[in-house]
């Protein structure tokens, strides 16, 4: 569970991409809480804080209690993280007010663990799928979604269906039949590692910049 995190912000009035700018220049992040009822509230929290908290934790889909201007902490969910494509610093977060009784949808990495019998044969394990879709109560969300690999054999593959999940609590939103884990022959992993390698030798370079305006709604 996450719902011990706190968060501190601030009310902001300023929305602009150049004020927004200056804010950043200045060690804060941009931040929006939505509430229920389509309302919205401007907020920024410190940069080195926030950033500090998220490195603690393995996921980006958690609870988490928000305090704004000093006042008590009220449970949100953490639903949206914008990082820059270079630095990986923090740009923008949302964060979205939930009702506690109520089901929501979220994303949940996915860690295995465990050391595939294939792999000890020589295999390669291949993680295809890195988060699962699961809708649950806010107070059940998990930072992190283990999956034991131990005994798969070379050839063998793991699917969302075969997950172990409480399904009392969380209901399953991706599809079952998604491959989540497999062990394939050396020759196999060999032949896709020169083929995306090839790939990426013919694919053009891209430029990425830093998106300057805010979020639509601000």
């Amino acid at each position: 569970m996450s719902n011990d995190v706190e968060v501190m912000a601030k009310k902001r009035e300023v929305a602009g991409s150049g004020e927004v700018r200056k804010l950043r220049q200045d060690g804060w992040i941009p931040a929006v809480v939505y509430g229920g009822g389509g309302e919205s509230s401007l907020l920024q929290m410190n940069q080195h804080d926030f950033e500090l908290m998220l490195s603690r934790h393995g996921s980006e889909s958690m609870m988490i209690g928000l305090s704004i201007d000093g006042a008590p902490a009220r449970q949100v969910l953490l639903k949206e993280v914008q990082h820059h494509p270079i630095s990986g610093h923090v740009l923008h977060v949302d964060f979205h007010a939930v009702a506690m009784d109520k089901k929501i949808a979220v994303s949940i990495p996915i860690e295995l663990v465990g050391e595939a019998k294939g792999v000890v044969a020589g295999g390669v394990l291949e993680h295809p799928l890195r988060e699962l879709e699961l809708e649950c109560l806010p107070g059940d969300i998990v930072e992190l979604i283990e999956v034991d690999v131990s005994a798969l054999e070379i050839g063998d593959t793991m699917t969302v269906a075969d997950i172990e999940l409480d399904r009392g609590k969380f209901d399953v939103l991706s599809d079952p039949e998604l491959a989540v884990a497999s062990i394939v022959p050396p020759r196999k992993a060999e032949e896709e590692e020169v083929a995306e390698e090839e790939a990426a030798a013919g694919a053009e370079p891209k430029v990425i910049g830093e998106e300057e305006s805010e979020e639509s709604g601000e």
